[in-house]
């Protein structure tokens, strides 16, 4: 059986993290093909979670481990546990406008 992770075991370098993520994983038999179909997400999503940030993909791959999202991904979180400022999404952001002046979500073209 394998001992309980603590969050002072996590390193901090997330390139290092990434394998150690996959490395624990192994140790308990945790595919991430399995975690995303428990999860009703792709096993792509939760890979990606490693290189960009995706909220629902980071509590997956943290409760697999055991861990709190903040102490695996610790870079997009502050001090209390909350989401970093820098890393929320508002809605002015999601849809940025493109060179033409139409928004990235308007799909409409022009006869």
């Amino acid at each position: 059986m394998t001992p309980a992770i603590q969050a002072s075991d996590v390193p901090t370098n997330p390139n290092t993290r990434h394998s150690w993520v996959l490395y624990q994983f192994h140790l308990r038999k945790i595919s991430l093909n399995r975690l995303g179909r428990e999860n009703d997400v792709s096993s792509t999503a939760l890979s990606g979670t490693f290189y960009r940030p995706a909220i629902r993909c980071e509590a997956i791959l943290a409760k697999a481990l055991g861990l709190k999202p903040h102490h695996l991904f610790p870079e997009r979180y502050d001090a209390s546990g909350n989401r970093a400022p820098h890393l929320v999404r508002n809605k002015t952001t999601t849809l940025q406008k493109r060179g033409n002046g139409k928004s990235a979500g308007d799909f409409r073209h022009a006869r």
